[in-house]
């Protein structure tokens, strides 16, 4: 591969590879983690392209636990609170599915400013 700035080329086909946000590892290194300083660390640096890296791997984790949730709290007004919220994913799917009174808690700072970015 050739590389010019921020850019490739794969010598074998010629075709244009731009490194994702996946190609910098945060979310493989989050199953590394061996201390909660190393988790706070990773999940600072990874707190503004969280969503869109989990969204380019296709994460639908949010959206099968709210589903899962849906089938046994049908009562969209209850009070939940997700603990280890990060940056709202699953706070998001569940108010696609109507929930109202949703709260979360996160130990990354960083994350929790992206989750309150979005209204909900």
């Amino acid at each position: 591969m050739q590389s010019t700035e921020g850019q490739s080329t794969t010598r074998a086909t010629g075709a244009l590879y731009r490194p994702t946000m996946a190609d910098q590892g945060f979310y493989d290194g989050a199953y590394g983690l061996k201390n909660q300083r190393e988790a706070r660390d990773l999940y600072t640096a990874w707190a503004a392209t969280y969503d869109d890296e989990l969204r380019a791997l296709d994460y639908a984790q949010p959206q099968r636990a709210a589903a899962a949730m849906a089938e046994v709290l049908p009562d969209r007004s209850s009070n939940i609170l997700d603990v280890g919220c990060g940056t709202g994913l699953a706070g998001r799917a569940l108010h696609e599915l109507g929930y109202t009174d949703l709260h979360g808690r996160d130990f990354s700072p960083e994350m929790l400013e992206q989750a309150a970015a979005t209204g909900i």
